[in-house]
């Protein structure tokens, strides 16, 4: 992989946060060959040729490797040329960010020559527009907002930067990501400012144009539903908003820092005109594959299914791109999964898989996200990351991956069989920083695990989830490797601990007796339940626990496993009842959960990429139609 070396340059201190610094230099350029730029920087940057925008992005980090994006300028170029930089350092922990020191590393070359590179000959200032040191949270995964002072002075002093050592950042896999055109939605009126409806979910950046009578403060608010006619732009702790400084006259703004996933955008602020106030929509470059279906109902959950998709690629695989644009392994294999069926190629998910691969902690587990300053895992996910393997391999072919991420998957599963109970069989719970987390229900999501510290006790449980799915897994991995892994004390412990005679079902954990779909559709991956085991569970509604959307695809897996025949009548049939409804209540994406925005007090996301699933169910068992796709 190439790697891009030079010198660090940065203005004050590095390790300050939430600042903005602008960069500046000149270079000649013949025409005769192409001219490109590397760039590597912490955390967020855009550039600009002779003053046009002609590229942005997000560095997502790990420390001691930095990556660099890669442009061709030519287009761009004249004989001589000026390039400013600006680069916003957030230097908060975050779930996208782990803080580290302010830098911007760049070269640009034609051909075999350097035309312009970092060092002292380069021009720097505080960036006169963005207030640095704002530090004002949107949530505490996706990290900062911003202010934007329209009243700023252009002209502020430059100076040369300061060297800040030599550096190395290596090639980014990820490609920059692709705008489009601008959307901007019906405006309307209300008692203090306006309130537009983008008329569907968008993943992008704002731009505005307003017109007002002096200076003034004013709140731009974001969200993607409304609560009594308004933007909920405060929800408990969290601040979908950000705060621009409007000059006397005519406003016009446009950012390429923060991206917003919203339908509805609301101006608050007094004698003002808005002209334009929408979104300039930002996508990974990845290519649809074209399909039509038969049914028009499933070609419309296939669809929406594949925006979502769409919503939720940036710099790398998110989750929810208004609440938290984070990467999980279990959002992200629910995507690459759909992504295998959907879009052209697999470069996306394959620098995906090694993106997660650097968030290995010292303890034999991944982290939450990745890269993420958070001390938390989930153990339940590290073990996902062996099933996302699995399948890459399995549907691409690349076994050359396997010389970075076996060693990586046989950590994972060398911790979690050091854990297993001689008198159990059994891998109990995980303490502090574990959150054993499966599911958003009642019995699954052991909320209770996020108010621990280091000295909390960690009561002895054990959970069917876990050892199911280490067992399953554990299969996966011996076919990648050609190990052999004994798992028969792990199964027999199952069997001994959850089964409940009575029900013929496997129970949730140690210390509770009740039951849910989830549990026991692992317990039949994992070759421990059968056919009626899974029967008995979807039958018994008095008793089970019903599934989640982000955990469907094991229930559609045992299904698969136990009733072949009948799985894709039975598989469409759930995805045409559970995905239909939220069409039926206007969704535009897939929501998080089925409560949609009303779950987790009024903070549920509309647009989740875990909630893609039908996408590769569909693909699987229709049968295209004749009909040229749309």
């Amino acid at each position: 992989m190439s790697v891009l070396a030079g010198e660090r340059i940065w203005l004050g201190d590095p390790e300050e946060k939430d600042t903005y610094v602008d960069f500046k230099g000149t270079f000649s350029f013949d025409g005769e060959q192409k001219v490109i730029l590397r760039l590597s920087c912490d955390t967020i940057f855009e550039f600009f040729i002779n003053g046009r925008s002609a590229g942005f992005g997000n560095c997502s980090n790990f420390p001691g490797r930095p990556v660099y994006y890669t442009f061709d300028l030519t287009r761009f170029c004249k004989d001589k040329n000026e390039i400013r930089i600006t680069v916003w350092h957030q230097g908060v922990s975050s779930s996208t960010v782990i803080p580290a020191e302010a830098f911007l590393l760049f070269e640009i070359s034609s051909g075999d020559r350097s035309l312009l590179k970092s060092g002292p000959d380069i021009l720097c200032r505080v960036n006169p527009f963005y207030r640095s040191g704002h530090l004002k949270w949107i949530t505490g995964q996706m990290g900062l907002s911003y202010f934007y002072d329209a009243t700023g002075d252009a002209n502020s002093r430059w100076e040369k930067a300061q060297c800040t050592g030599e550096g190395t950042a290596w090639e980014n896999g990820i490609l920059p990501l692709r705008l489009l055109p601008a959307v901007s939605g019906e405006i309307r009126k209300t008692s203090d400012g306006v309130l537009v409806d983008l008329g569907r979910e968008y993943v992008g950046f704002l731009e505005l144009d307003i017109e007002s009578d002096r200076e003034q403060t004013v709140r731009i608010e974001y969200g993607e539903h409304l609560r009594d006619g308004r933007v909920p732009g405060r929800i408990h702790s969290r601040d979908f908003s950000v705060e621009i400084r409007l000059k006397k006259g005519r406003t016009r703004f446009r950012n390429r820092f923060r991206r917003f996933g919203c339908r509805y955008l609301e101006f608050t602020g007094e004698s003002c005109k808005v002209y334009k106030l929408g979104i300039r929509p930002v996508r990974y470059p990845v290519t649809r594959i074209p399909r039509r279906f038969p049914d028009d109902r499933l070609q419309q959950i296939y669809d929406v299914g594949v925006y979502t998709l769409e919503c939720c690629m940036h710099e790398h695989y998110e989750d929810c791109p208004w609440r938290e644009q984070a990467l999980y392994t279990m959002d992200s294999r629910n995507q690459m999964l759909c992504g295998y069926t959907a879009f052209r190629g697999h470069a996306f998910q394959r620098e995906n898989l090694r993106m997660i691969s650097r968030g290995l902690r010292p303890d034999g587990q991944l982290n939450i996200c990745f890269p993420a300053g958070t001390n938390l895992e989930i153990p339940f996910f590290s073990l996902v990351y062996v099933l996302q393997v699995w399948e890459y391999v399995r549907v691409t072919g690349d076994r050359e991956i396997l010389t970075d991420l076996l060693p990586v998957l046989k950590t994972i599963l060398d911790t979690f069989t050091g854990q297993i109970s001689a008198q159990t069989g059994l891998i109990p719970s995980f303490p502090f920083p574990c959150w054993n987390f499966y599911e958003w229900n009642e019995v699954n999501s052991n909320h209770s695990d996020l108010q621990r510290g280091p000295e909390s006790d960690n009561p002895l449980r054990f959970d069917l989830n876990l050892n199911a799915m280490y067992v399953y897994v554990c299969g996966l991995y011996d076919r990648l490797s050609g190990s052999c892994t004994d798992t028969s004390d792990v199964r027999k412990g199952i069997r001994k601990m959850f089964y409940d005679k009575d029900t013929g079902l496997y129970r949730v954990s140690s210390d509770c007796s009740g039951f849910s779909i989830l549990g026991n559709a692992l317990a039949v991956l994992a070759g421990i339940g059968d056919r009626k085991t899974l029967e008995t569970a979807l039958e018994r509604t008095d008793l089970v626990v019903p599934i989640t959307l982000s955990m469907r695809t094991f229930l559609y897996e045992a299904i698969r496993k136990t009733d072949r025949k009948n799985a894709g009548q039975r598989i469409l049939a759930d995805i045409r009842r559970v995905y239909g409804r939220m069409l039926d209540a206007g969704a535009t994406t897939f929501w998080e959960t089925e409560l949609g925005a009303e779950d987790f007090g009024g903070a549920g996301s509309l647009c989740h990429g875990w909630s893609a699933l039908p996408v590769y169910y569909l693909v699987k068992y229709m049968r295209p139609s004749g009909r040229k796709p749309m």
